[in-house]
């Protein structure tokens, strides 16, 4: 399939498995796939099964082959079609893009160097209702960070991994900036979990310590804890999010924090789990940080937006990409404590909200509700969405009812944790024939 764009095409090629996207430079559109026999010797249309449709017979949708490009022998030599099972797809190969370069940088660098910048300018927003929410400057985001560090540091040795077992709050973001500030791994754990699968997190990352939202939907998370500690023998502290005073005031002074590396490991990530118990992903500083700085440059994000944030904050999008996307570009982080349409509406109005980042369900759960057509919405530009399939539907609902301009993301958790496309009208191609099924983002291998 051909997509077009301002200043390339994508081109996919059938591989055993699945469709694969591939990025190509722009040429002539001279190519017709209706008299190859070869283009699809096994009869897979682009949802995977059954005959090419007849309406992908179109100048829009037609199935090509990647063949005659000058030059670029040596990337598509091994994507050329046969039909030997011998000389089947298996490799592909795009040069990278060099254009914004990779930092040899850890989390903690980022934090002091984007307060240098910018300093007093506002930086992380409480997502509440509230008419006067907390907020916190470049500079206090740092010092408060510095604290939790000192504090951390009380009770933890760098290189011990620490957990965080609670929804959203900002006590979540400084406690990510105070561990990768101490060298101390930080383990998320999802607040939905169940008693024995918190466990199984605790146990399987031998966490040392971990933090823990009081009531989380009416459960009693200490509670839950202290019911399975005694089959946690690597968990010497056990901290309540409503003792975060305290446990800053426990901050000593004490000589230079500890010297951390890029390659050090700055959170371990669990995936849902869905082939068995969750299994741990380790990500480093270097990795997080440029993967979330490169996504924020690639979406034209800088210090003049305002990112409403309803991502959980234990997933790579919540604390990983918009946390440190919008440190690095300089933007206002606005934290709900959790989704709900209603508030994030709110927030996007009274902060004059620009960017969010989310899965499909929950844009569609704010174009359906009643304040969607009440609020002033005029300063959201840009959503990006992934995760799950994006129907070319949503997007044209999103762009016609808010003006909005989207992109799509490929979440990868094992990979820090995405990639951005580069164009936000190339993912999805207009004219999709239904009868060929939902258009699906290629499967990571």
């Amino acid at each position: 399939m051909r997509l077009k764009s301002n200043d390339s095409i994508f081109e996919t090629a059938l591989s055993r498995s699945d469709l694969q996207l591939r990025k190509i430079p722009n040429k002539d559109a001279s190519h017709d796939w209706r008299n190859r026999d070869r283009i699809n010797p096994r009869g897979r249309t682009p949802s995977g099964s059954g005959n090419v449709p007849s309406q992908v017979e179109t100048d829009s949708d037609r199935l090509i082959w990647i063949e005659e490009f000058p030059g670029r022998a040596d990337v598509w030599e091994d994507m050329m079609p046969s039909t030997d099972d011998a000389h089947r797809l298996t490799n592909a190969y795009w040069p990278a893009d060099q254009s914004e370069p990779i930092l040899d940088q850890t989390i903690g660098e980022a934090l002091r160097e984007i307060a240098l910048r910018y300093g007093s300018r506002t930086a992380l927003i409480d997502g509440t209702l509230e008419p006067s929410r907390r907020q916190w400057s470049f500079n206090d985001v740092l010092e408060t960070a510095e604290r939790a560090a000192r504090s951390l540091l009380n009770r933890f040795t760098p290189g011990e991994q620490v957990a965080i077992w609670a929804a959203n709050s900002p006590e979540w973001v400084f406690l990510e900036f105070g561990a990768a500030l101490a060298g101390i791994t930080l383990v998320t754990v999802n607040p939905a979990y169940l008693g024995n699968e918190a466990a199984h997190v605790l146990s399987q990352s031998q966490a040392s310590g971990v933090f823990v939202q009081p009531i989380y939907r009416g459960r009693d998370l200490v509670q839950v804890i202290e019911s399975v500690r005694r089959n946690l023998p690597h968990l010497r502290h056990v901290i309540s999010l409503g003792d975060w005073d305290a446990f800053i005031a426990s901050a000593e002074p004490m000589p230079p924090l500890p010297q951390v590396r890029p390659g050090d490991t700055a959170q371990i990530q669990y995936t849902s789990g869905t082939t068995g118990f969750p299994k741990g992903a380790q990500l480093t500083h270097r990795g997080l940080a440029n993967n979330a700085r490169l996504y924020a440059r690639v979406i034209g994000a800088g210090s003049a937006d305002v990112w409403v944030n309803p991502m959980p904050m234990f997933h790579t999008a919540g604390c990983g990409l918009v946390t440190l996307g919008a440190l690095q570009t300089g933007g206002v982080h606005v934290l709900p404590h959790a989704f709900d349409p209603a508030l994030v509406l709110a927030l996007f109005e009274a902060e004059r909200g620009t960017v969010m980042l989310s899965v499909p369900t929950m844009l569609i759960r704010m174009l359906d509700h009643p304040d969607a057509a009440t609020r002033d919405l005029s300063s959201w530009r840009l959503t990006t969405l992934g995760g799950a399939p994006v129907p070319p539907e949503l997007v044209r609902r999103a762009q016609k009812t808010l003006g909005l301009k989207w992109r799509s993301a490929l979440a990868r958790p094992r990979l820090h944790p995405t990639s951005p496309t580069r164009d936000p009208t190339i993912l999805i191609p207009i004219g999709w024939p239904p009868s060929a099924g939902p258009f699906r983002a290629p499967k990571s291998r």
